[in-house]
């Protein structure tokens, strides 16, 4: 419970920059390179979404974080600054849902293509660590030679 409410808190904190200058709006994806059944399936996909991430957050948080989202549609938000948002507000169970909602086929492969970057990154950094690391650096003691748990 007590690490959900420090998740919950970093969020807001992280948000609540962004939220001071919104105004509530809905969030609608516009959709021009798609018919309109896809339309119409996305804009239910991205309804879901949304309930499901307002159901994490506080409504000001939500309200900076869904703002931002729709100035990285509008390519005001590079792809690195929104990855930055959603990873600080806690929400990367939610990037591959984001990047199919992107109507632009370009902005969905440049977000899934960051977000598969960076859990690369992380796991060999993970794995580098955990393993000793040969010279990471990091200070921590190697657990080379010594016998897992488990």
């Amino acid at each position: 419970a007590e690490r959900r409410a420090a998740r919950r808190a970093e969020r807001e904190r992280a948000s609540a920059a962004a939220a001071a200058a919104v105004a509530e709006r809905p969030f609608r994806p516009v959709a021009e390179e798609r018919s309109a059944e896809a339309n119409s399936n996305t804009a239910r996909q991205n309804k879901m979404l949304m309930e499901k991430m307002r159901q994490e957050m506080s409504p000001e948080a939500f309200t900076g974080f869904r703002m931002q989202s729709m100035g990285y549609l509008k390519g005001q938000t590079t792809v690195n600054e929104y990855y930055d948002l959603i990873v600080s507000v806690g929400l990367t169970e939610y990037v591959d849902s984001l990047a199919q909602l992107c109507p632009e086929q370009a902005k969905r492969e440049e977000l899934m293509r960051l977000h598969r970057d960076s859990v690369m990154a992380a796991s060999i950094a993970a794995t580098m660590l955990g393993n000793g690391g040969g010279g990471s650096g990091s200070g921590e003691p190697s657990n080379r030679g010594k016998k897992k748990k488990g």
